[in-house]
């Protein structure tokens, strides 16, 4: 593995806060951004139009409803494309929508993605930590399925979390914020994550929401001596600039969340006979323009911008994508891009913008070969920071305990594509994992898979494969390449080892078994940690038999305690449509841990979605296992 290939394949927290950037292009979305003619004559611009009262989404507008200038000259509207996003609509019980699912699939179809940069940094109150992270989970509730967000800090990013729908990981990761203060450099962050969204996720919608303190003092959220006495002025000019000119080819807005509130003149203000505290004016003005640069918008002033939230979210539902014939040179030289709408109530983010023309030789470079006389299909679907999706993909992930071992199993299983009864193909299967930050790698596997169809194999060819290790927190990846088409998809997992020794109480992950189908190839690496390798099928019918396993733990340093063992099935509404209940006694824990086994009753069930979860209880320690399932 070279250092390149590992490079590519960092998280996106690593990428935006410790300035590792990710360098690999996204490849092979599962929606792919409008198709415009290549060439240096053509230019391709998003931007979003709303009512300029409401700032609700203006759709249905046509290409001759655009107005595109540039140094004041018009430039001609080639193609347009309008996206939109369905917003969530009646959410489901919140058992069901906060539980993750425990398959990653690559099946990505409209997405938005969401950064959210929490200035830890900020000298803030434990009111200001209370309304930021309370703006964060109002995002986290407004996301719609398949939607996903990454959490940032500016300080410390020792639980940052990469892009995920995983609710409660993002949630686990916003509860961290704490603006303690201190030497911070907001700007830097705010750059490189809005660079990243830029660059790296074309085709998608896409905003980065910056949640801090609005200083009163002369500390600013970007940077201490940024409207300090011995201010660099034109260091500050330079930023904004950066950030405005970034957004040249993909929009990106930027939001600027305040946690501050409502805003009184000081003692000093009143003293020395001020009206206003203009450092905290400076510090306003300058959240303003950067929203305004990047066409979002500032909520600040505010006692409850919480509120905000599923308005900003809306506004964030639809852009338009165009792409105009250039009457300019192609020289580098930077130009005023002005965008209109021949709409009276419309109102266009963002209608000017800074933008630096290509030049023409930039267009004709070679791109660097990482493997030559190879397709470097698989390594940039490990790179991407999306799950790619040309190859159909599953992944579960089951961490079992391994007794007197310091490292743990983690039992996996790949759904590759099916392949037609009679027929054969080959997948290059290649695996990394890092720890849970992103920064190193901890191993690396490649693997040669060739599947003979099976006519049991109704949607999924599963294959087994087992990883050892430690107790922590992980990133995986895993990219296939599918020989017969010469493509690749990825899929990406944070995974969880739990330190079974040491915890009070712990479980297993849940693995779920079908009594029929097609065997999984190399079951046998799970032969001594499970009786049956696990599917990654999770829509059944009611004729099938489907079991699930877990175990129980206590921490072997401690008196072992009774444990209550709860199950319950929990459908789309809320109601819990099936419980059972068991007590493991202490001496049941002397040699290892407890196992448990459930048969679906999926005869008694009605199609939809159900919650299956697992909830252990000894004294005052709880731990809980879900899986999401649907009967067809």
């Amino acid at each position: 593995m070279t250092p390149r290939t590992s490079l590519q394949c960092y998280a996106v927290v690593v990428a935006i806060a410790s300035l590792a950037g990710l360098s690999a292009p996204l490849s092979a979305q599962q929606q792919p951004p409008p198709k415009f003619r290549t060439g240096v004559d053509l230019t391709r611009v998003e931007i979003m139009v709303l009512h300029k009262d409401t700032r609700k989404p203006i759709k249905g507008l046509r290409p001759e409803d655009f107005v595109i200038k540039v140094d004041g000259d018009v430039q001609r509207v080639a193609t347009l494309a309008e996206v939109a996003v369905a917003l969530p609509g009646e959410a489901p019980a919140p058992g069901i929508v906060e539980a993750a699912h425990d398959v990653a699939v690559n099946d990505l179809r409209s997405p938005r993605l969401f950064v959210i940069v929490m200035n830890d940094g900020g000298s803030g109150t434990a009111f200001d930590r209370k309304t930021g992270i309370a703006i964060a989970h109002r995002l986290i509730d407004g996301l719609g399925p398949e939607d996903k967000a990454a959490v940032v800090f500016v300080i410390d990013n020792s639980h940052a979390q990469d892009l995920t729908s995983d609710r409660t990981l993002l949630r686990r990761a916003v509860e961290r914020f704490n603006p303690l203060g201190g030497p911070i450099d907001g700007f830097s962050v705010l750059r490189r994550a809005h660079d990243f969204l830029r660059s790296e996720t074309v085709g998608y919608r896409r905003a980065l929401i910056f949640i801090s303190p609005l200083a009163s003092g002369r500390t600013s959220p970007f940077g201490s001596n940024l409207f300090g006495i011995d201010e660099d002025l034109e260091a500050h000019a330079r930023n904004l600039r950066a950030i405005s000119t970034s957004s040249r080819i993909g929009h990106v807005p930027i939001y600027m969340f305040s946690t501050h509130g409502l805003h009184a003149p000081t003692a000093e203000d009143m003293r020395v006979g001020r009206g206003r505290n203009d450092s905290y004016e400076n510090h306003l003005e300058t959240f303003r323009t950067i929203a305004n640069l990047t066409g979002g918008r500032t909520i600040a002033a505010n006692n409850a911008p919480v509120e905000v939230v599923p308005a900003v979210l809306e506004e964030l539902s639809s852009f338009y994508t165009l792409a105009y014939e250039n009457t300019y040179p192609i020289d580098g030289r930077y130009r005023w891009l002005d965008v209109q709408v021949k709409h009276p109530d419309a109102m266009v983010m963002p209608s000017r913008v800074l933008i630096k023309t290509a030049k023409a030789s930039s267009d004709v470079k070679a791109s660097a070969v990482l493997n030559p006389g190879r397709s470097s299909g698989l390594t940039e679907a490990l790179g991407a920071p999306l799950p790619v999706g040309e190859v159909p993909l599953r992944l579960t992930s089951v961490p079992l305990a391994v007794a007197s071992k310091r490292e743990q199993a983690l039992a996996l299983t790949l759904g590759l594509p099916r392949v037609p009864p009679g027929a054969s193909d080959q997948f290059t299967v290649r695996l990394m994992v890092f720890d849970g930050e992103g920064r190193s790698e901890i191993l690396g596997e490649t693997h040669e898979v060739r599947i003979t169809g099976d006519a049991a194999a109704a949607d999924w060819n599963e294959i087994a494969l087992r990883l050892n290790l430690r107790p922590g927190r992980y990133q995986m990846r895993i990219a296939a390449e599918r020989a017969s088409t010469k493509t690749s998809g990825s899929v990406h997992a944070t995974v969880i080892v739990p330190d079974f020794a040491d915890a009070v109480l712990s479980l297993s992950g849940v693995a779920i078994g079908t009594a029929v189908g097609a065997d999984i190839g190399g079951r046998e690496a799970l032969a001594d940690v499970l009786p049956f390798a696990p599917t990654v099928d999770r829509t059944f019918s009611t004729t099938d038999r489907v079991g699930a396993l877990l175990r129980v733990h206590q921490s072997r340093r401690r008196p072992a305690q009774p444990v209550v063992l709860d199950t319950e099935i929990i459908d789309a509404s809320g109601v819990v449509v099936r419980t059972d209940s068991r007590t493991i006694q202490p001496a049941a824990f002397a040699d290892a841990g407890v196992e448990h086994r459930f048969e679906l009753p999926l005869a008694q069930l009605t199609p939809g979605d159900y919650l299956l979860r697992f909830a252990a209880s000894a004294g005052e320690a709880h731990v809980q296992r879900d899986v999401r399932f649907s009967i067809r």
